[in-house]
């Protein structure tokens, strides 16, 4: 497994563990995520360097595993006493699907509903009651969620300010609940190729101007962030480093990072023809295409495809279709792993407490070249590169 350079600094101990997110696991019920964290977790620590070193699960409660566990709150107790005992520790859950996420076509479902329905604001909310109860003594949870919709349903201001109210709403319900429990939860907004919120430019301008609006600037201060993810960003082409300097400088604060890798074809070096066997039907692969005039986007792969045919001038073009980090790419094709620049790694070495998170939901889509191998074997490898990454 190859690195990028060890210069700059070394990370400071962390807050929480390094976490893998369970929306790679199928299944809607709370029985599915159980069954997950009782045969998957193990099977994947056992093959660690430390197999007893503290682990972090990140949840994927759909709704109708909220609603299942708000309807069994005894439930809570146990779940929080199981996970310490195997020295599991709960601090973030994944809120972006509210519904279905495997087993059939996704692609812009996944953000519906999305910020400007009550339904998206209830999801929230009963969400992040629950990881308060299951939240380890003294961390902070979060709750990765849709950056406000999808980019051609909201084309009005009137949009913008409704999704602005609804993570206001969000940021007083967070509020209320730290109040009431002690525990604090951050709601991370996750920009996406193609959504309402996809450049950290894009991200600034809401956040200093639409959520500005709102009422209560503490509460958005200390209740709103970003989910940072790497294969997004790099798919908007920019400097992760760089981006996390504007946010900063910006006051945006990040919450959770994805760690995860976006595919790449570099027109000198690979052949876009080896694209084709990750043109699949469940979800969404938005593919940009860097040229002289600047980024040209298209929503999935197949159109992307086809503008790479046929287009004369790109130079580059990248795919949101997560490719595991310790997967380096191929002859004919390559991936955003050396996005992961030393540079980000010393901003995330200065932000201890910010929540860190491997992200590759896409296993059982992958070519069958890549997914020949069990997924616990997968993620053990994800996590043994990254670990050694984050030195």
């Amino acid at each position: 497994m190859s690195h990028p350079s060890r210069a700059g600094a070394r990370p400071a101990r962390r807050t929480t563990p390094l976490a893998y997110c369970m929306n790679v696991h199928p299944g809607q019920a709370w029985t599915d995520q159980a069954r997950a964290l009782r045969d998957e977790v193990p099977a994947i620590r056992a093959r660690l360097p430390d197999p007893a070193a503290p682990f972090g699960a990140g949840l994927r409660l759909s709704a109708q595993a909220v609603r299942e566990l708000t309807a069994d709150p005894a439930r809570l107790t146990a779940i929080r006493s199981d996970a310490e005992a195997d020295g599991v520790a709960i601090f973030t859950a994944n809120v972006f699907p509210y519904g279905s996420f495997h087993g059939g076509t996704v692609k812009t479902e996944v953000y519906a509903p999305d910020w400007r329905t009550p339904e998206r604001l209830d999801y929230t909310c009963r969400t992040a009651n629950l990881l308060a109860a299951l939240l380890p003594e003294g961390v902070t949870g979060s709750l990765s969620t849709v950056p406000g919709s999808w980019k051609p349903w909201v084309p009005s201001p009137a949009d913008r300010r409704a999704m602005a109210a609804g993570f206001g709403a969000a940021a007083r319900h967070l509020a209320d609940l730290e109040g009431r429990s002690g525990r604090r939860v951050v709601l991370a907004i996750e920009p996406e190729p193609g959504c309402f919120l996809e450049t950290s430019k894009e991200v600034i301008r809401f956040w200093t101007e639409d959520l500005a609006r709102e009422p209560g600037d503490d509460l958005r201060d200390r209740h709103l962030g970003l989910c940072f993810d790497c294969c997004h960003q790099a798919c908007e082409f920019e400097d992760l480093a760089e981006a996390w300097d504007r946010l900063a400088a910006a006051g945006v604060p990040v919450a959770k990072v994805h760690l995860s890798a976006a595919l790449r074809v570099e027109r000198d070096r690979h052949d876009p023809e080896a694209l084709v066997p990750f043109d699949e039907p469940v979800y969404l692969h938005q593919t940009h295409l860097r040229t002289p005039g600047g980024i040209v986007r298209h929503p999935d792969l197949a159109p992307g495809l086809d503008a790479l045919r046929g287009h004369a001038d790109w130079d580059e073009a990248r795919v949101h279709f997560h490719v595991p980090l310790h997967w380096a790419g191929s002859d004919r094709l390559g991936t955003t792993r050396d996005a992961l620049t030393p540079a980000f790694r010393d901003r995330l070495a200065a932000a201890p407490d910010t929540h860190l998170e491997i992200e590759t939901y896409t296993f059982d889509v992958l070519p069958s070249e890549l997914r020949d191998r069990p997924l616990a074997v997968s993620i053990a490898d994800e996590f043994r590169w990254t670990l050694e990454w984050m030195g």
